[in-house]
């Protein structure tokens, strides 16, 4: 038995097999879902946890995108190009908030991939001045 395997086994499932990204994981009904989750106040499970972080971290890793991506736009031609720009007074809840919403009133194929429809929320709720 490896490391990784003994430690699967001694942390008694808490820590989830790390799986790769592909098409089948990175869905628009599966985002929503660890979303929806990461609203709620209880986290029954590691794995709800688990996947709570995972909207958390992906909404706060895009945040941290648009600051650096607007910050290296400092051509004229490009101006106006920014991604999004979110308050860092906005909170992390009110940020996924947000994008629940958007994804619930704007229902595609739960298997739609879910990057490109976040982003595009992300850009029309909080544009750059």
């Amino acid at each position: 038995m490896d490391g990784w395997e003994a430690c699967r086994s001694s942390c008694g499932g808490v820590l989830a097999t790390p799986r790769v990204a592909s098409e089948d994981t990175l869905d628009q009904g599966g985002f929503l879902n660890a979303c929806q989750q990461a609203l709620t106040p209880k986290a029954d499970t590691p794995q709800t946890a688990l996947t709570s972080g995972y909207c958390y971290g992906y909404l706060e890793g895009l945040r941290h995108a648009g600051e650096v991506a607007n910050d290296l736009v400092t051509r004229p031609e490009l101006w106006g190009r920014q991604l999004w720009c979110i308050p860092q007074e906005e909170s992390l809840e009110a940020v996924t908030r947000g994008v629940v919403e958007a994804l619930k009133a704007h229902p595609q194929s739960p298997q739609a991939g879910y990057p490109g429809a976040v982003m595009k929320i992300l850009r029309h709720h909080y544009p750059c001045p």
